[in-house]
């Protein structure tokens, strides 16, 4: 699973990367709409970046468009 990251960081603040658990997810759908999925990622926005804080974040389920794939969930 990729993290995507948005913004910049708080001011005396630096991202050195991100860890996910669980590092894999299991992909549910119809089979035809599970060979649609390309990639599969978190969006973490750098801005709410807080020393020694975990984030909870929403997976997306993308295409090779970067859509989100109908009807398959985590």
């Amino acid at each position: 699973m990729d993290v995507v990251t948005t913004g910049i960081p708080p001011a005396g603040l630096e991202y050195n990367g991100a860890t996910t658990f669980p590092e894999t997810v299991l992909l549910v759908g119809p089979r035809s709409y599970l060979d649609m999925v390309d990639r599969v990622q978190v969006t973490f926005d750098l801005p709410r970046l807080k020393p020694g804080l975990t984030h909870q974040l929403d997976v997306q389920i993308l295409d090779k468009e970067g859509r989100a794939v109908p009807l398959v969930n985590s």
